[in-house]
């Protein structure tokens, strides 16, 4: 009996494919093997891509900037630690990059109300706004 290395099928010994997942096999495999390890069980374990997983939801809601560095740099890690973007990591990656994006926005965005202000263009406004908040508040 061999095993299929993609997906652990239990397959016979002259099988030049697997008839779970199509995976071709060379010529001159071995006849014993041990069942691999299966990736959805090395995902489970591994808490590098979790915890990008974790920290790029999280940061989607708040502490953008920080969680989203951390939840890019774990995805990395665990890329590097299995050897392939599990699907947490890619989530996480996706989740850090949308933050971190959004907070680049947000800081050019309070920079330039910050110019605005400062240069007084919309100082005029700003008092009217204020008045009109204390008028109605």
């Amino acid at each position: 009996m061999k095993y299929c290395p993609r997906c652990g099928a239990q397959l016979s010994d002259d099988a030049a494919f697997c008839s779970n997942c199509g995976t071709p096999f060379e010529a001159q495999q071995t006849r014993y093997q041990y069942a691999p390890q299966y990736q959805q069980q090395a995902d489970s374990k591994n808490g590098s891509a979790i915890a990008s997983m974790v920290c790029g939801i999280v940061s989607l809601f708040m502490f953008r900037l920080i969680l989203g560095i951390i939840a890019v740099v774990l995805a990395n890690k665990s890329k590097q630690e299995v050897g392939y973007e599990s699907a947490q990591a890619k989530a996480g990656r996706i989740c850090g990059i949308v933050s971190l994006v959004l907070s680049g926005i947000g800081i050019v965005f309070v920079i330039i109300i910050g110019i605005l202000l400062a240069t007084g263009v919309i100082n005029g406004w700003w008092k009217e706004l204020l008045n009109s908040i204390k008028y109605y508040g």
